[in-house]
């Protein structure tokens, strides 16, 4: 028995179903675009946007079997939106699932290293240290003399960098960025310093027969120490010896009261062209003699 109207046979399509799951991060080498993957299809193309509302662009093809795409042709603080279709050949006909929605908006970011310290190495050095950024991949340090052009410093992969040869009693700024294969993050403020002998480390004293001994100890790069004294911690010092060179370790305070407490702090200078060029001082120590 046959219907009146109704075909012997009935052929349809059936459509990709809408893509889930979708979402985008931040990954070392761009956005990461995951999604949940479907079984019953051949692939996915990857779209692209400035906005959720905006214009769209294919960016990419990925097979069946795959569940992300990271896109690397990205700009730094650009924002981008996400939208994955499904895809499924027959007959020489390609269908592609809906779309409805997109991921939020991203904005791909190097933000400039925290914390970035520096600190005098020898009278002709600094040592920078700085926290380290995510995703970055090296770092750009740049320093430059007040007044003078920025120079850059090979890029690194450590959060620490020594730079040599600056000239002592000079005012030098430093800053650095993180950089890595989709570009290069914003400086750090820049840090200014004057180049100068480090501060040398706090002197040990000891009550002896003759009066108190300061003991310090000595760099190869000292052209010598002042040793400072004052009865009240934060009273006038002044100076009480001056050890020469860097070979000697010790100076004795002969000018001292036996039951009397007494301060002490050193510094370390350099002298170079006739000039002489005072380390920062050294933590104190007290002495009862």
């Amino acid at each position: 028995m046959a219907w009146a109207g109704f075909p012997g046979k009935v052929t349809f399509t059936v459509i990709p179903k809408e893509v889930t799951g979708v979402t985008s991060a931040a990954v070392a080498d761009g956005i990461k675009v995951s999604f949940d993957a479907q079984s019953d299809v051949d692939g996915y193309k990857i779209y692209r946007s400035t906005s959720q509302d905006g214009s769209f662009s294919e960016v990419a093809t990925v097979t069946q079997g795959t569940s992300y795409y990271v896109d690397r042709s990205i700009k730094l603080k650009q924002s981008y939106c996400y939208k994955v279709k499904s895809f499924k050949h027959r007959n020489g006909i390609t269908y592609y699932s809906d779309c409805y929605s997109s991921t939020a908006p991203l904005v791909y970011l190097l933000p400039a290293s925290e914390k970035l310290k520096v600190k005098r190495a020898t009278p002709t050095s600094v040592l920078l240290k700085w926290k380290g950024v995510k995703y970055a991949s090296t770092y750009r340090v740049q320093y430059k003399i007040k007044g003078g052009k920025w120079v850059t410093v090979s890029d690194i992969t450590s959060k620490k960098c020594k730079i040599k040869k600056l000239e002592i009693g000079k005012y030098y700024y430093f800053r650095v960025r993180a950089v890595n294969s989709i570009g290069k993050g914003d400086y750090t403020e820049k840090i200014k310093i004057k180049v100068l002998p480090p501060t040398p480390k706090k002197p040990v004293t000891k009550s002896v027969k003759k009066g108190i001994k300061v003991t310090i100890t000595p760099e190869k790069y000292a052209s010598g120490y002042y040793i400072y004294r004052c009865k009240k911690k934060n009273g006038t010092y002044g100076i009480v010896g001056t050890i020469k060179g860097n070979k000697t370790k010790s100076f004795t305070d002969k000018n001292v009261v036996k039951g009397k407490t007494y301060h002490y702090k050193i510094v370390c200078y350099k002298k170079k062209n006739g000039v002489i060029y005072q380390s920062p001082y050294s933590k104190l120590t007290k002495q009862k003699k």
